[in-house]
């Protein structure tokens, strides 16, 4: 038999930071398991409780998951202490597992894994007593046949299963409520009830992130410019929003982080209704991305050809995609090399990714390349508005630069999301820069019913109508699936033009407003201005309806990315190297 010594512990000795110098006497293999419990707790801030139980012994957990007919699932247990704000989290790897906890009343979150994805499958509170073990079983019904995924027993699209948000009382339907994960309420004042263009910052750094201003300071900054809003974004923390100078009577204040790392790249969040959690999991990042949206919030990829950043997540789903970040021509291309493999993917010779294709195209900015990735992605059925960013975080790097125009029904934080989700925008230089205005006439009847971000309907004329200002001596670019079908110099301080188009097939139009290069920098093309798509799409008109006047079904129609051919033009040849640039002078 072998006995343990008793030890002299001094807790600011290992923990630091305790003016108590009272010494405690505490076996050895007590203070072991405790400093590994405070050293999972140092993150929040749960040394004191820790050392209150450190006079405590250890209770035993065990842990058994499975489906209903005995088949052990993955997964993944939480446990939410109700007496300290702590909270201990033990991986499931096969479905069943004991280990020691300190005693205390708990709420037991367990989670299984589908497709890599965890869903909230039960929660139960227990009470662990020292030197007592406790049995956690947990019997999960659903998905139990094979013949439904787990997933489909989420309405919310929010990870925890309809059946249990109704036994602890949550929302089954309000994917913003989610059982122990605490919800965001944000304040939605409205500042002008009138629909219009609204101008503002979406990509914007302080002092809680990268940034060298304080909250304070960088509203105060956007306020003089006269922007109608600002999204604060800084990396991977919803800080600024809790800052006590997050006010403005003038400004729509847009709740927002990036989110991601360098290595895979980053995401622009808007008002999410839960916090976005971090993971190196493409599978929980898309299910993430899905459920930010899901709470009305908004995901857009941020620069996704971005030296150092490069767009490697590979989600679908996203509401927007920042092609312009800074000035144009300012920022260096990347190369295909600096791409993960799975990117470089070739089938027949050719580049099967967008972000591949974008990265291949040189002699072109980022922007450009982000712009090219944004195209394909559109033409493979992508329903993506347009956003700029300055991604200023210092006084130096004007905000606003480029700018993103959003039209919203009002101004405030509502409605600034509509427009975004509804891909009601268009991007300018600067505030100096052109406007755009592009519409369509799918009734013939002289008005328009259709604007940027809307469907007109394939095998019928439509009549696309286009509104300029500011871009005197510049031209107009229409783009069909990436590609100029037609131009025309801007010779007048306003420009009003029309072209009647009849598709035949899915397709994408947009509006560029470009000018030859007059200043250093990559690419030989400027771009001052460019909107969001209006699409082109079949739809299924029911019996005895006026497809030209009623309410239609859309048809989505949806392209393979393996699918090479899903974004060419019907006569574009066959080649080995990346397609046209997107920016000809």
């Amino acid at each position: 038999m072998v006995t343990i010594p008793n030890i002299v512990f001094r807790p600011h000795t290992i923990f630091g930071g305790f003016n108590d110098m009272t010494s405690s006497k505490i076996p050895l293999n007590s203070l072991l398991f405790f400093a590994l419990t405070a050293i999972s707790r140092v993150c929040m801030g749960d040394d004191a409780e820790v050392l209150k139980l450190a006079q405590l012994t250890p209770s035993t957990l065990q842990v058994h998951v499975s489906n209903i007919l005995d088949v052990d699932l993955p997964g993944k247990v939480v446990l939410h202490s109700l007496q300290r704000e702590s909270h201990r989290e033990v991986a499931l790897p096969s479905g069943r597992i004991t280990f020691e906890h300190a005693p205390g009343a708990y709420d037991a979150y367990t989670y299984i894994y589908e497709d890599d994805v965890p869903f909230l499958v039960d929660v139960q509170t227990l009470e662990l007593r020292s030197e007592q073990t406790t049995a956690l079983r947990v019997e999960v019904l659903e998905g139990s046949s094979g013949n439904r995924p787990i997933a489909a027993f989420d309405q919310d699209f929010d990870q925890a299963l309809d059946r249990v948000e109704l036994q602890v009382g949550t929302a089954h339907d309000d994917a913003r409520s989610i059982p122990g994960v605490p919800a965001y309420d944000w304040p939605t004042p409205i500042l002008n009830s009138d629909g219009a263009w609204y101008k503002g910052e979406l990509h914007a750094h302080s002092a809680h992130g990268r940034g060298t201003e304080s909250v304070a300071e960088l509203i105060r900054r956007a306020e003089k410019l006269g922007l109608d809003f600002l999204a604060i974004t800084d990396r991977n923390t919803l800080a600024s929003t809790s800052d006590p100078a997050y006010k403005s009577n003038s400004l729509v204040l847009v709740p927002g982080m990036e989110w991601g790392n360098d290595n895979r790249g980053v995401a622009l969040i808007y008002a999410p209704g839960s916090f976005p959690e971090q993971t190196d999991s493409i599978a929980q990042a898309q299910a993430m991305a899905i459920r930010v949206q899901a709470q009305g919030g908004i995901f857009a990829i941020a620069h996704p050809v971005y030296p150092g950043a490069a767009w490697q997540w590979g989600i679908n789903y996203a509401n927007a995609v920042e092609t312009w970040c800074r000035p144009w021509r300012s920022i260096r291309p990347i190369s295909l090399d600096q791409l993960d493999q799975r990117w470089r993917e070739r089938r027949d010779g050719k580049l099967v990714h967008s972000l591949a294709v974008a990265a291949a195209t040189q002699g072109f900015s980022a922007n450009a390349q982000s712009t090219l990735y944004w195209d394909l992605e559109l033409v493979r059925g992508a329903k993506a508005g347009v956003i700029a960013g300055s991604n200023s975080d210092d006084p130096k790097v004007p905000l606003g630069a480029p700018v993103t125009y959003v039209y919203g029904r009002e101004k405030s934080l509502l409605g600034i999301l509509e427009g975004l989700r509804m891909g009601r925008t268009f991007v300018s230089r600067d505030l100096d820069g052109p406007t755009i205005e592009f519409q369509a006439d799918v009734l013939a009847d002289g008005s328009v019913e259709v604007g940027m971000g809307g469907i007109i309907p394939i095998n019928r004329s439509s009549r696309l109508i286009i509104g300029i200002e500011g871009a005197k001596g510049a031209r107009m670019d229409i783009l069909l699936n990436g590609y100029p079908i037609r131009s025309r110099p801007i010779d007048t301080d306003k420009l009003f033009y029309s072209t009647t188009q009849q598709p035949d097939a899915f397709a994408v139009y947009r509006v560029r407003i470009v000018r030859a290069a007059q200043e250093p920098g990559y690419g030989p093309t400027e771009l001052l201005a460019m909107s969001s798509p209006i699409y082109a799409q079949s739809y299924v008109v029911e019996e005895g309806q006026d497809a030209a006047q009623g309410w239609v079904q859309i048809d989505n129609e949806w392209e393979d990315p393996r699918s090479w051919e899903g974004f060419l033009p019907p006569d574009a040849r066959p080649y080995e190297t990346p397609p046209p640039p997107p920016l000809q002078p």
